[in-house]
């Protein structure tokens, strides 16, 4: 059985019962972002949706792709080596 993300559809098969659009609050949670980012990407025309009625709706396949036009490639010199930790988070409150 394939495993597959919360994102992860196949917008040719809506019978597995995976939504092939959602809310924008869904959509917002889905990914780990507030809902006035979410409508400022929708205000801009950068992330398309559709009315239904009174209803907004975002397909997971475009929500999808607008993440991945987000996609952070670290520079050359921002790149870890394998065996590397990342630096330790410093309090605000220590010195």
């Amino acid at each position: 059985m394939r495993t597959q993300s919360a994102l992860a559809l196949d917008a040719t098969a809506p019978a597995s019962g995976r939504p092939i659009a959602v809310s924008p609050t869904r959509a917002a949670r889905l990914i780990g972002i507030g809902r006035t980012k979410l409508y400022e990407a929708l205000t801009s025309g950068e992330l398309s949706s559709y009315r239904i009625g009174r209803r907004r709706l975002i397909r997971v396949v475009d929500l999808e792709a607008w993440l991945g036009a987000h996609a952070v490639k670290p520079a050359d010199g921002d790149a870890l080596p394998a065996n590397a930790k990342a630096p330790a988070r410093r309090s605000r409150y220590s010195p």
